[in-house]
C-alpha cells in the first residue's frame, strides 16, 4: 500500500471509530483498508457500503430511541406513582393530626373531670 493509500485509511479509520462504526481501531482500520481498496471478493463500489453501514446504523438508533422512550414512559409512571403517594401520605397525616387534637381535648376533658370528682368529693367530705 502506498503512503497515499495508506493515509486514506488511516483517516477514515478514524472516522470509522469515531462514529462508532466500529468496535475497535483494528476493525476500523480492516473496514476503512476494503472501503478504500476495494472489498476483496465483492464488486461493491464504496457508496454501497457505506450506505449499508448508513441503515444499519440507522436501524440501531430507531431501537435505541425507542428503548428510551420506553425507559422514558416508565420514568414518568414513577413518577405518578411518588406523587400519588405523597398526596396519600399528606391526608393520612392530616388525618392523624386531628385525631390526635381530637384525643388531646378528650384527655382536657377527662383531666377536667377528675379535677371536678377530686372538688366535689372534697367539699362533701367538709
Amino acid at each position: 500500500m502506498d503512503a497515499r493509500t495508506a493515509e486514506k485509511v488511516g483517516k477514515l479509520a478514524k472516522q470509522l471509530k469515531q462514529f462508532h462504526m466500529a468496535a475497535s481501531m483494528d476493525e476500523a482500520t480492516a473496514r476503512a483498508s476494503e472501503m478504500v481498496r476495494g472489498p476483496p471478493c465483492d464488486d461493491f463500489p464504496i457508496k454501497e457500503l457505506m450506505k449499508k453501514e448508513l441503515d444499519a446504523l440507522r436501524a440501531q438508533v430507531k431501537e435505541d430511541n425507542k428503548i428510551i422512550n420506553e425507559i422514558k414512559k416508565e420514568i414518568d409512571e414513577l413518577k405518578a406513582n411518588t406523587s400519588k403517594d405523597f398526596n396519600i401520605h399528606f391526608v393520612e397525616k392530616q388525618q392523624m393530626n386531628k385525631a390526635k387534637a381530637k384525643s388531646n381535648k378528650l384527655k382536657e376533658s377527662v383531666d377536667d373531670m377528675e379535677t371536678l370528682t377530686d372538688v366535689a368529693e372534697h367539699l362533701q367530705e367538709d
